[in-house]
């Protein structure tokens, strides 16, 4: 059986993203994550991403790999990486959490990687609030 992993990490633009780029890089994700096995949910908000990976981890790494080479964001944190046992989301290529104002407090806790980085208890609160918020 492969492992199962569970990559968060957080990046910022480098480019402007409007609503029309980032449905965009999700029509692509979604197709590509369908593919490999890999599901999750992306973030925008404030000129920076939140990325949930799941899947094996012989296509998340890869995965990650690439998207660190895209010039289209940059400094890239990983919040955490885990082996996880089952999905949080199971049925999404790619979930998409749209911009609200709950999420502004949310990427204010993120981006503060100080707290967050190896914090397993911090990302999984974070990662809770946003599924919540992609469930409503």
């Amino acid at each position: 059986m492969k492992n199962l992993i569970r990559l968060i990490y957080t990046s910022q633009a480098t480019v402007p993203f409007d609503v029309a780029a980032v449905e965009s890089l999700l029509v692509k994700a979604r197709r590509n994550n369908y593919d490999s096995g890999i599901t999750g949910l992306l973030s925008f908000s404030h000129g920076h991403f939140l990325q949930v990976l799941e899947g094996p981890e012989t296509e998340v790494l890869p995965l990650y790999a690439r998207i660190l080479q895209d010039r289209r964001h940059r400094d890239c944190v990983i919040i955490s990486i885990q082996l996880a046992r089952l999905r949080l989301f199971p049925n999404w290529s790619m979930g998409h959490v749209r911009p609200n104002p709950r999420v502004g407090s949310l990427y204010n806790e993120m981006l503060d990687y100080r707290r967050v980085n190896d914090d397993v208890a911090a990302a999984r609160r974070l990662l809770d609030e946003l599924f919540e918020i992609v469930m409503e």
